[in-house]
């Protein structure tokens, strides 16, 4: 499970690297160009949300409040 967290995590570093270059000085980037960014990570589609983007899948929670991963039984 780790694995994947830490895949997908590399995944999204990797984009944001794309647009963002390691070591600059991100003041000087407006918040149009982060909200950009955003925009454009939160529209991609993922495997792991069953091919929904991450926009679709926040969306659909909130209309059915049913989390996909329910609480662990107390022991």
């Amino acid at each position: 499970r780790f694995d994947i967290f830490a895949r997908l995590n590399r995944s999204t570093n990797g984009e944001i690297r794309k647009d963002v270059r390691k070591g600059s000085d991100i003041s000087a980037y407006s918040r149009i160009f982060f909200k950009s960014i955003e925009k454009k990570l939160n529209n991609r589609f993922m495997k792991c949300l069953r091919y929904f983007t991450p926009a679709e899948a926040f969306l659909l929670h909130q209309k059915t409040k049913i989390s996909r991963f329910p609480p662990r039984p107390r022991p």
